[in-house]
């Protein structure tokens, strides 16, 4: 008797901790459906005097980074709790990318991209899934839209959203939330099967209404520090000459 007590008292003791991981795991995954919530987005430094001459640093001053405030800002009319960091102000360095983890829980992170800020990006995603490899990368602007598979070929990045990023980032957020199908996404680049996958392209939007007004105190933190600002006379481009990166 005291034999089949003891095995007993061992299974229920198993069962125990056999629920207890169970709610952990529960517990887990319902942390990080929270954390998709929490978007921050990052417009990575480039070098200006490698770029431009050594005359870049003089003549070459901040201006605001408007496609992440834009992304940011219709992002934030729909629900999201939004962040931005502009390495034109701040490096973002691997401590400071723990202390944004540790305070914002972000459970995306989403890179602006043209040719010359790629290399930064790359290292910045790296730092990001060293600290936390649950977190999703995203890459979208220009370079990543012309060359999707050669941004994917980091593991560090999980996403490449394709031309305008408004309409399919919101979808990849609520397909990440809603455990839905990538494939029906419009406008997006992902890793399948051991290769890429690419969807059916979004057309442009042509009713610019459905994009909210610009929340400009997304730059709070930062404002005070451009000079140059820019008039949008129109969005996008439709063409495609073989001499712009547009």
């Amino acid at each position: 008797h005291s034999l089949c007590r003891s095995i007993c008292n061992l299974k229920l003791i198993d069962e125990g901790h056999g629920q207890n991981n169970r709610l952990e795991r529960r517990l887990q995954m319902s942390r990080k459906m929270e954390s998709y919530k929490n978007i921050l987005l990052v417009n990575p430094a480039i070098d200006k005097e490698k770029k431009y001459g050594k005359l870049a640093n003089m003549l070459l001053t901040p201006s605001v980074p408007l496609s992440i405030v834009f992304l940011g800002s219709f992002l934030e009319h729909h629900g999201y709790q939004v962040r931005l960091f502009d390495e034109q102000i701040e490096f973002l360095t691997a401590n400071r990318v723990q202390e944004i983890i540790n305070e914002f829980n972000p459970g995306v992170i989403g890179f602006t991209c043209t040719t010359p800020g790629m290399a930064r990006a790359h290292e910045i995603a790296a730092d990001i899934k060293q600290i936390d490899p649950g977190i999703k990368i995203v890459m979208g602007n220009i370079h990543p839209t012309v060359l999707p598979e050669e941004t994917l070929h980091d593991a560090n990045v999980d996403l490449v959203v394709r031309s305008e990023g408004e309409l399919s980032l919101l979808e990849y957020l609520l397909a990440l939330e809603n455990h839905g199908n990538l494939s029906k996404i419009k406008g997006i680049s992902y890793k399948f099967n051991g290769g890429y996958q690419h969807t059916e392209s979004r057309m442009y939007e042509k009713d610019l209404d459905v994009f909210p007004p610009i929340n400009w105190k997304l730059l709070t933190d930062t404002q005070g520090n451009y000079s140059i600002e820019w008039i949008l006379t129109s969005r996008g481009c439709p063409y495609k000459c073989v001499f712009c990166s547009a």
